[in-house]
């Protein structure tokens, strides 16, 4: 039960709330950025609401999972057309989209090669080099911070004196007070879980969390790329 319940505070901090707000302001945009809007939306509006539930002394567990049920209902109400299409079909229309994206890419590229060959040759001789190296570090990270202790709670100084300690006053459902100039998105994210689950004792979803910045972050300027035309960014 307590990993289902983190699993859903992931999905509550992380993706549930973006995706509603995105349909309902009628989204049309390119799936890349919708995604990055809809993980954006999500932890802002979770951290919003936390703040203001704890300012009225709401923010429990006893509330938490109604607003969640009712977000889950909203969310399968409005992709429902999404929804009940065949596994097939979904495929199809994600690949649809992402084929634009390499399409626009090789249409770049092939512009490039024709206008100055060499000069091309070099910048992308020099990305891919970058890139490899950045993939290379990201997956080397991954495999000894994430994959060795993929269970362990948070182990080091910051999180344990500072940011989790919030988040576990969070939980309490009363607001930090000695926070001094911090943010408090990443505590009251993690706050939301722990409320869930009914225990900040367990940390391996909060602790999920986290890596998911980093990978926003690259996928925000494969975005960018992708809306400047400019694939040296990517």
């Amino acid at each position: 039960m307590i990993f289902l319940a983190g699993f859903l505070g992931l999905l509550q901090v992380g993706l549930l709330p973006g995706l509603i707000a995105i349909r309902l302001a009628r989204w049309r945009g390119p799936w890349l950025t919708g995604l990055v809007l809809a993980f954006t939306l999500s932890l802002l509006v979770s951290e919003k609401l936390a703040f203001l539930l704890a300012a009225f002394g709401l923010f429990r567990a006893w509330l938490l999972w109604p607003l969640l049920l009712i977000e889950i209902t909203a969310f399968i109400w409005l992709y429902w057309p999404w929804l009940r299409q065949p596994l097939p079909a979904l495929l199809a229309t994600a690949w649809a989209g992402i084929s634009m994206d390499i399409n626009a890419t090789r249409q770049r590229l092939d512009e490039a090669f024709k206008s100055a060959p060499l000069a091309a040759s070099l910048r992308l001789g020099l990305s891919l080099s970058v890139s490899a190296a950045a993939l290379f570090l990201l997956f080397y990270w991954s495999a000894t911070k994430l994959i060795p202790n993929p269970g362990s709670v948070f182990n080091t100084w910051d999180a344990i004196m500072s940011w989790n300690r919030w988040a576990v006053e969070w939980t309490g459902g009363s607001l930090p007070l000695d926070l001094g100039t911090y943010p408090q998105l990443g505590p009251a994210s993690w706050a939301w879980i722990y409320i869930l689950q009914g225990t900040s004792a367990v940390q391996l979803f909060a602790k999920t969390l986290m890596p998911f910045f980093f990978l926003f972050i690259l996928l925000l300027q494969l975005d960018q790329a992708r809306r400047l035309r400019s694939y040296g960014l990517v």
